[in-house]
């Protein structure tokens, strides 16, 4: 829907900064790589980037534009000092984040 709404110019992206994309994993487990990949590259302005999945992924797409993506697990017992500044979650589900 949002491609289609980018599409339309019914959606304005020059103002966003953020972008969420849930279950990322399944996203393109799912078979809708090229939609994310035409979203990301719409969004001229992102500043930060959330990647949440309930599985960890051995390689972020580099169409994410992730930059030394950090894992954030909070069933951890020690949770790293973290710059959310700089911040992509990876696996929400399971309370684990993926940081760039």
């Amino acid at each position: 829907r949002i491609v289609d709404h980018i599409r339309r110019g019914n959606l304005k992206t020059d103002k966003i900064k953020l972008l969420i994309l849930d279950e990322f994993d399944k996203s393109l487990e799912f078979g809708f790589k090229t939609e994310m990949e035409f979203i990301i590259g719409e969004l001229n302005n992102l500043e930060k980037r959330f990647l949440t999945s309930a599985t960890k992924m051995e390689q972020i797409p580099d169409f994410t534009g992730t930059q030394n993506p950090f894992e954030l697990n909070f069933l951890q017992t020690a949770i790293p000092k973290i710059n959310f500044n700089s911040i992509i979650p990876f696996n929400f589900t399971t309370a684990s984040f993926y940081s760039i």
